[in-house]
């Protein structure tokens, strides 16, 4: 029962398993949707990355790096939604393509704006052959981006913000399951047998066979898409550290929300250390220590993001930082506890390596506004000036009370001793100093500064996500997956003169962003809804084209009658689930009945609400003639046309006929055919307009054979089968979809009625151009194929107007026609 029960602690439960795979699923949609983004851009015969690059930084720069204060810039003064974003947010998008310091060099934008998949390596091939060409222009030469390349690049960045803010409450639910770090790596890798997360490191085959063919969480798009933007260099094993970088993001640098004109972070920081004479500190930041080669603390804000375990094995899943989050405002602190400190041994103590002193979340990360009491939030929190002496903020145990931030009433603070910058044995005990990280000043000689007291010992552990304002956690911190190390600045000695924040930052938007209050649901509710109906339609439109990839797939002698005498065997005249059921299983895919009813669902979606063929589904769980020809016809060919057009079976068997034995008049459109009689004159005259043309379709009495009798090849039977598991799979994800956003609105129909009048206006519908418009304002990135299959979605049979009907059946689940 030993190795029973531990197998069960290092498996993940129901809960924790749904929320990685939702997490997953929407990280390999965000890929997705960025691929066709950088497709779209790579298109445009005027975008290199070289000039797109040097457009970014700025005129009268020269600089081998941006950061995203330097894209915020740029982009606020687009004529795009995308300019009213946050400089953070910005950051913490350019992370996944920069390194630590969040400093975006030319290579690093071009894995950012050059398509990835391998299909479209010509359109990478392209755009770098014209960044060749740019880079021999002379300086006099270099223009700006035009403004279709500017209009491109918004909508790829729009599309990770877009990704960015959909994927936070998902990341926050990770947090929440208080997953273990070898747990998820095992779970990823369990297809490798006893080998599965050795080294913390994955198989890209495995992780794919595991998603798709076992779990069937995801397509095999969707998990090749996740395994591009995990797995960048396509390695045959990659570190589960780059997959945890995708899925829990660390907080962005100080220095990329600085002018890019101030220089690197950590030159800005040496510099104001050696304005001021700290050479004790200078000697600490590049000398070894004497506990052995490496540095007993590195001040270096380059590597203050990087996920760096802490024991000598690959395995170990703590994460060690010395930093501590002051206040989620954008300040942070050094922990003291993890340097060494000065002794009057001469000795430095050794960097205590203890996962309860970790970064605490942003409050901004919450997703609104801190809704905790005003008597337990931080002074800084609830609009009080710091403690004077900017005591360390200690994190409690799950089991103890919260620390008091102030001295008790009636009573004086005891006076701690100061310890001084160097020790006898040459340590350095810099106690609780603090440095902002706004007040990195321009010349390198200022800096925003507040020493105090020395820290106390670590308290116990803390769980990563939690503070002692949050929930405890049954699991201790060291076996909780902390895979993300937020940015800390440096500590420096006192005696800075101090510089206001307003001085370094002006009027830019960060700082007017930490005045402004948050935006509330009512300000901006409209807005976010509406941005989630184009989301879950855009999904909508990409599971449709994978639909209509699969029809063409099918071999042209496959025609309507003998995919429906294939499938009904009993010659009934409808199809039902044990018809399907028996085509699926000869080919190793097996149906269950809810598989059916997703089909049937599907189907009556493409019918006009008012349609009596999409009643009678409702009430019969079979499938006609009409309904095989909406799942089997290609979308916008002659045959879905009559199929749409049709009233009966019967009607569209002749339609049918009269599509394959005869040809279209030039003038008129009237069919016609020409007799086996005239097979020597292929002129003919049409009946309707009289004009003469040349006829090539000549049929006979003889000739004429029933296409259902003639049967479908195993191939034929073959692609037919994937056809139907596509359109199960659509299915299944578009309810899904329709589920979460009806999940933000209660289930209230009052919400999709406001996106519709967005859409619609004063009129009774809406037309083409505004389903356009609001998806180029609010959606996505989508190609005109996915933006015309999504019109016939949405549109009814007859007329170029979407009413109110069919477009909120569109966007309603399954329990919600019931």
């Amino acid at each position: 029962s030993g190795p029973a029960m531990v197998a069960e602690e290092r498996a993940l439960s129901a809960g924790q398993q749904e929320a990685l795979l939702s997490l997953l699923r929407a990280l390999a949609d965000a890929e997705l949707v960025t691929e066709e983004a950088r497709c779209r851009l790579c298109e445009s015969c005027s975008f290199d990355p070289t000039s797109a690059f040097k457009s970014l930084q700025g005129v009268g720069l020269s600089r081998s790096w941006i950061n995203a204060h330097d894209v915020h810039s740029w982009l606020a003064k687009q004529p795009h939604p995308a300019s009213q974003t946050g400089v953070e947010d910005l950051a913490t998008v350019l992370l996944h393509f920069s390194g630590p310091s969040g400093e975006v060099r030319l290579e690093d934008f071009q894995r950012l704006v050059l398509p990835k998949h391998p299909a479209n390596d010509c359109l990478r091939k392209m755009a770098l052959a014209r960044g060749a060409e740019a880079s021999w222009r002379p300086a006099g030469c270099l223009r700006g981006a035009s403004m279709e390349v500017s209009h491109r690049l918004c909508q790829l960045l729009d599309g990770e913000l877009c990704a960015l803010r959909r994927l936070r409450p998902l990341r926050q639910t990770i947090r929440d399951q208080a997953i273990h770090q070898d747990i998820v790596v095992r779970f990823l890798d369990s297809e490798q047998g006893p080998c599965a997360g050795m080294g913390g490191l994955l198989s890209p085959d495995g992780v794919r066979a595991l998603l798709v063919d076992r779990l069937q969480a995801l397509s095999r798009t969707q998990a090749d898409a996740l395994l591009r933007r995990a797995n960048a260099t396509g390695a045959a094993f990659f570190s589960f550290d780059e997959l945890s970088r995708c899925l829990l993001p660390p907080l962005p640098p100080a220095g990329a929300l600085l002018p890019s004109g101030l220089g690197s972070p950590t030159k800005i920081c040496k510099d104001s250390l050696a304005a001021t004479g700290a050479s004790a500190l200078d000697s600490s930041l590049d000398g070894p220590t004497r506990l052995g080669t490496t540095p007993a603390w590195d001040l270096s804000l380059t590597q203050s993001s990087v996920f760096r375990p802490s024991g000598e094995g690959a395995g170990d899943s703590r994460w060690r930082s010395a930093y501590l989050d002051v206040s989620g405002l954008g300040q942070s602190r050094l922990d003291a506890s993890s340097i060494g400190q000065a002794s009057p041994g001469g000795a430095q103590r050794p960097r205590l390596e203890d996962p309860g002193m970790q970064l605490q979340p942003r409050l901004q990360d919450v997703g609104g506004p801190s809704r905790l009491p005003m008597s337990k939030m931080p002074q800084t929190a609830r609009g009080h000036s710091p403690c004077p002496n900017m005591r360390e903020r200690r994190l409690a145990s799950p089991r103890s009370p919260p620390p008091p931030l102030r001295p008790p009433e009636g009573g004086a603070a005891t006076p701690e001793p100061q310890r001084p910058l160097g020790g006898p044995g040459g340590g350095l005990g810099l106690g609780g100093s603090c440095l902002h990280s706004p007040g990195l000043s321009l010349g390198g000689t200022n800096a925003r500064m507040s020493a105090t007291a020395p820290a106390a010992p670590a308290p116990p552990h803390t769980a990563w996500g939690h503070t002692e304002f949050g929930s405890p956690l049954r699991q201790p911190a060291h076996e909780l997956w902390e895979p993300a190390a937020a940015q800390r600045s440096l500590s420096v000695p006192s005696g800075l003169r101090e510089v206001p924040t307003r001085q370094l930052f002006g009027s830019s938007p960060l700082a007017s962003s930490r005045k402004a209050p948050l935006p509330s649901w009512k300000d901006d509710g409209r807005e976010r809804l509406m941005k989630a109906a184009m989301q879950a339609s855009a999904r909508q439109a990409t599971l449709d084209e994978e639909v209509e990839a699969a029809k063409a797939q099918l071999p042209p002698s496959c025609s309507l009658e003998s995919v429906c005498a294939a499938l009904d065997r009993t010659g009934k005249g409808q199809v039902s689930v044990s018809d399907i059921r028996a085509l699926m299983e000869e080919f190793g895919c097996p149906v269950s009945m809810a598989d059916f009813s997703a089909i049937v669902r599907e189907v009556r979606l493409r019918w006009s609400w008012d349609d009596p063929a999409a009643s009678s589904l409702l009430i019969q769980e079979r499938l006609s003639l009409r309904d095989l020809g909406l799942l089997v016809c290609p979308a916008g060919s002659p045959e879905y046309a009559a199929v749409r057009e049709a009233r009966s079976d019967d009607d569209l068997r002749s339609a049918l006929y009269v599509l394959r034995y005869s040809e279209p008049c030039p003038k008129c459109g009237s069919r016609v055919q020409r007799d086996a009689d005239a097979a020597g004159c292929p002129t003919v005259t049409c009946p309707v307009c009289w004009t003469a043309f040349r006829c090539f379709c000549v049929v006979g009495d003889r000739s004429v054979t029933d296409a259902s009798a003639l049967g479908l090849p195993t191939a034929a039977r073959f692609q037919l089968s994937r056809l139907l598991g596509a359109v199960v799979r659509a299915a299944n994800e578009s309810d899904r979809e329709r589920t979460k956003l009806a999940l933000l609105t209660n289930y209230d129909s009052c919400g999709l009625a406001d996106v519709f009048n967005q859409l619609a206006g004063a009129q009774a519908g809406f037309a083409f151009g505004d389903l356009r418009r609001a998806m180029l304002l609010h959606g996505p990135p989508m190609s005109e194929r996915q933006l015309r299959l999504l019109w016939q979605r949405f549109a009814p049979s007859r007329g170029g107007v979407v009413s109110m009907p069919d477009f909120r059946r569109q966007l309603q689940p399954m329990a919600s026609w019931m």
